[in-house]
C-alpha cells in the first residue's frame, strides 16, 4: 500500500481537464477489480453485464477490468480475480477509451 493510499480516503481522477470518477476510495476499491482467465472467453461481457474499463491479452493469458464487481455475479465464472491499488486505479481511468465514470 503506498503512503497515499494510507492517508486518503476519497480519489477523484481527472483527464484531459474532466472529473472522470470520484469516490471513496475504499468504495472504488471494491466495485473495480481485474478478472484474470487463462483463454478469451466468448460473450463474457454480454451474458454477465460486466462494464469492462480495459482488456489486455499476453501470451499467458487475458485480463479484464470492470468497475461493477459483485462476487455474486460471477461467481459461475471462471477467472482469478485480483485487486487493484490506487496507482493502478489511476492508470486503468486515464487509458485511452475510458470516459467519464463520475
Amino acid at each position: 500500500m503506498s503512503d497515499v493510499e494510507r492517508v486518503v480516503d476519497h480519489v477523484a481522477f481527472t483527464k484531459k481537464g474532466k472529473l472522470i470518477r470520484q469516490e471513496n476510495l475504499e468504495d472504488l476499491k471494491c466495485q473495480v477489480k481485474r478478472l484474470c482467465f487463462e483463454s478469451v472467453p466468448e460473450g463474457l461481457e454480454e451474458q454477465f453485464e460486466l462494464n469492462v474499463l480495459s482488456r489486455t491479452h499476453d501470451g499467458g493469458g487475458f485480463q479484464i477490468v470492470i468497475d461493477n464487481y459483485e462476487e455474486e455475479t460471477i461467481k459461475d465464472i471462471e477467472c482469478r480475480v485480483e485487486h487493484l491499488n490506487l496507482e493502478e486505479l489511476f492508470l486503468v481511468y486515464n487509458a485511452q477509451g475510458v470516459e467519464n465514470q463520475a
